[in-house]
């Protein structure tokens, strides 16, 4: 897989994988630390994926919005 990352322009930081040079607007969000238990049942959860997805979706249109 780091060979894929490699061919794209990745950064490598701390064991994570940004892909740099992009030909299209991108957002990168962080939600949690899936090694960390709270955060991993609250992440893994179907409700609250949805409420994340939904929350995700509002702000970005409120950008998008403004522009």
């Amino acid at each position: 897989m780091l060979s894929v990352f490699q061919n794209k322009n990745a950064k490598i930081n701390e064991g994570k994988f940004i892909i740099l040079q992009r030909r299209k607007p991108s957002v990168l969000l962080e939600l949690g630390d899936l090694a960390n238990s709270e955060n991993s049942n609250y992440l893994n959860s179907e409700v609250e994926q949805q409420k994340i997805a939904e929350r995700i979706f509002k702000s970005l249109k409120i950008i998008a919005e403004k522009r």
